[in-house]
């Protein structure tokens, strides 16, 4: 995907687009430099997800809960119950997906 335009959606949204120039791991946070429409430099940081996926040639950021407590539906429960009245990040039980923008392929 580098050197490729990117779209990153969540819910059916594109949330970031642009040239995949480069990313970096470091701790828990991905870090993708795109290249957006201006030509300019931009970066974006991902929490590391709980389980990267692969689907045709897309790339899935997987933040669900039940992603991260496996079978465990009595502990996404508890979780979820937690986690309703407190801020959590704005990708929390989301699926984000890295693709290379359509026409682009």
């Amino acid at each position: 995907m580098l050197q490729h335009d990117i779209q990153l959606n969540c819910n059916n949204k594109t949330i970031k687009q642009g040239k995949l120039i480069n990313y970096s791991c470091d701790d828990y946070i991905v870090t993708l430099v795109l290249k957006n429409a201006k030509d300019q430099l931009k970066s974006y940081d991902l929490f590391y997800p709980y389980h990267v996926h692969t689907r045709n040639n897309d790339t899935l950021f997987d933040y669900r809960v039940s992603s991260f407590v496996a079978e465990r539906t009595d502990l996404e429960g508890v979780i979820n119950d937690h986690c309703k009245d407190i801020k959590t990040h704005k990708l929390f039980d989301q699926l984000v997906e890295l693709t290379v923008a359509p026409g682009k392929k």
